[in-house]
């Protein structure tokens, strides 16, 4: 049981230091103002092609406390979920963390949702703080999805942010809904320059355009993901996209989106690229 193992873990000062000793991850906090706008389909996404393209660590977390679809859309059964610990994080080491998460065949960690919302009501901001933080100490990257309503949950992922991908769609309520988003994150202090406004063309019947989205926000646009039936069949297979259809429009833009965030070239597209990474991952805290 988790409860065993964690007994087991605390003591084991040796790599606590190791822990110690590393340092901090980068964080990718997605948000949006509403669900449904396709938030969860960005971070797995992301979180792979990060992983493809750099070969670092990489952890997903889903906070989403509404719906939680990570594991599902990488058909990935859960060990424990997010809640389990966060609860117990003050007595975890970096084996226990590990042994917790769920591996997909990209090489990214998963820490999934919870099964049930009402799971959700004793988790506090500062548990939230204090994963995110341990998290950057094992992993190079930590893509942390959210839900589309914003709480202390979520601004707790937000402060410890290194960036913050906010997802619209170019539906009118999405993009009022981001604007109330955006003046939050201005009244927080969060810097600007460290928010990526993502439009995403979910619907490819309308007109609207990031431009458009851009003159109702007062805020530049850094990226529009195009809308793309392969997304729609990925997430059926239970597979991120940029690894089931590589050469697609969304593929490529995601890659994009990670090597820009990343700064590593964008990769090119080869028939080898969805394979399963052939290389070892680099773990925070573990180099020689």
């Amino acid at each position: 049981t988790l409860k065993k193992a964690i007994t087991e873990a605390v003591g084991e000062a040796e790599g606590a230091a190791r822990e110690e000793s590393a340092g901090p991850g980068t964080v990718i906090t997605v948000i949006g103002a509403k669900g449904g706008i396709g938030k969860s389909t960005i971070a797995v996404n992301l979180a792979t092609a990060i992983a493809k393209q750099t070969q670092d660590s990489v952890l997903l977390i889903d906070l989403d406390t509404r719906f939680g679809d990570v594991a599902i859309m990488m058909d990935l059964e859960p060990r424990y979920v997010v809640a389990d610990i966060a609860a117990s994080i003050g007595t975890l080491n970096r084996d226990t963390f590990r042994n917790a998460l769920v591996e997909h065949e990209s090489g990214v960690s998963v820490l999934p949702s919870v099964k049930s919302p009402s799971e959700w009501r004793s988790m506090t901001a500062d548990q939230v703080r204090a994963l995110i933080r341990f998290a950057q100490r094992l992993f190079d990257y930590v893509v942390v999805d959210t839900p589309g309503i914003y709480g202390d949950n979520v601004a707790a992922a937000i402060e410890l942010a290194s960036q913050v991908v906010l997802v619209t769609t170019v539906d009118i309520t999405s993009v009022k809904d981001t604007t109330f988003v955006l003046e939050i994150l201005e009244k927080t202090g969060f810097p600007k320059d460290r928010v990526m406004v993502t439009v995403n063309h979910a619907n490819g019947t309308n007109s609207v355009t990031g431009a458009d989205v851009a003159r109702v926000l007062h805020t530049e646009v850094a990226w529009e993901l195009p809308h793309d039936p392969a997304v729609s069949v990925g997430l059926q297979a239970g597979k991120p996209v940029v690894l089931d259809r590589p050469r697609s429009p969304a593929s490529r833009k995601f890659n994009e989106i990670a090597a820009k965030i990343t700064g590593t070239p964008v990769p090119s597209i080869g028939r080898g690229f969805a394979l399963k990474r052939m290389l070892p991952l680099r773990n925070r805290g573990e180099e020689n």
